[in-house]
C-alpha cells in the first residue's frame, strides 16, 4: 500500500497541483490508483470518471457510488461503441474520446490512467507479433497529453494487493477473459509460455520499451535540426 501511494505521491510532486481527472472501470488497477489518488491529493482534487460502453453490463454505477463515498467527484459517461473488426480499439477510441470531452468540460489538468507494466509488456508483445518497428517497441507512453499512466512500471500484484487490503469494490470484467480478444490470448497463451523459459518476461519487455522510447527520443532529437532544410526540387520528368 506504501509503494503505491508513494508512487502517486511521486507524479503529483512532478506534474503540481490542479484538478485530476481519475478514468476509473471498477477493475482492481483503477480502483487502487483511484484510492490511492484520494488519499494522497485529496477528495476535493479528484473526479473519478468511469465509462459505460454499452457492451455488457458493467461496473459504472458501483464506480460512481464508491467515489462520492470516498468524498471525491464522480462522472459516468456512456459511450457509443462502432462495430468493427476490432472491437478493442473501437472501445478504446471512444473512451479516450470521452475522457477528452470530459477533461474540457471540467478543466481537468490531467487525466490519469492505471494502465500496469503488465499493460506495457503484452502491449510490447502485441505489436512484435504484428510487425513494427522501434517506435512500436516503445510501447505506452508514461505521458501523453493530459493523459498520465503514474503506474506504468508498477506491477499488477501490488495493484491486487492494494486493492484487497483496502477492501475495495473490484469487479472482474468478464471481457478480461474473451479469448476472442488479442490482448487477452497474448496474457493467457503467449506470456505463461515465454514465463516458461524467462521467468522475469514481463520485466524483459518493459525494459525493451524504455531501451526503445530512449533510442527513439535520441534519434527525434539528432533529426530535428534537418526539419528546418528545404528538401531539393525533384528532377525534371524526362
Amino acid at each position: 500500500m506504501i509503494t503505491l501511494r508513494r508512487e502517486v505521491n511521486r507524479w503529483f510532486r512532478q506534474l503540481g497541483p490542479g484538478l485530476y481527472g481519475l478514468a476509473c472501470s471498477g477493475g482492481a488497477d483503477s480502483l487502487a490508483l483511484a484510492d490511492a489518488a484520494i488519499a494522497v491529493l485529496g477528495a476535493h482534487n479528484v473526479v473519478v470518471i468511469t465509462i459505460d460502453h454499452g457492451l455488457q453490463p458493467d461496473a459504472s454505477d458501483r464506480v460512481v457510488e464508491w467515489a462520492r463515498g470516498q468524498g471525491a467527484a464522480a462522472v459516468k459517461r456512456r459511450v457509443q461503441v462502432e462495430r468493427r473488426a476490432s472491437l478493442e480499439a473501437a472501445a478504446r477510441d471512444a473512451r479516450y474520446a470521452a475522457l477528452d470531452a470530459i477533461a474540457d468540460e471540467l478543466g481537468l489538468s490531467w487525466v490519469w490512467l492505471a494502465h500496469t507494466a503488465r499493460d506495457q509488456a503484452e502491449t510490447v508483445l502485441m505489436r512484435v507479433v504484428r510487425g513494427t518497428g522501434p517506435a512500436g517497441l516503445a510501447g505506452i507512453p508514461a505521458v501523453r497529453g493530459r493523459f498520465v499512466r503514474p503506474l506504468l512500471e508498477t506491477r499488477r500484484e501490488l495493484d491486487a494487493a492494494y486493492a484487497a487490503a483496502r477492501a475495495l469494490p473490484v469487479w472482474d470484467d468478464p471481457m478480461n477473459r474473451d479469448r476472442a480478444i488479442q490482448r487477452v490470448r497474448v496474457r493467457e497463451q503467449l506470456m505463461p509460455a515465454l514465463r516458461a523459459e524467462n521467468p522475469a518476461i514481463e520485466d524483459a519487455l518493459v525494459r525493451l520499451a524504455a531501451s526503445a522510447r530512449e533510442w527513439t527520443h535520441a534519434l527525434d532529437e539528432l533529426a530535428a535540426p534537418l526539419a528546418s532544410f528545404p528538401m531539393p526540387a525533384a528532377a525534371p520528368a524526362d
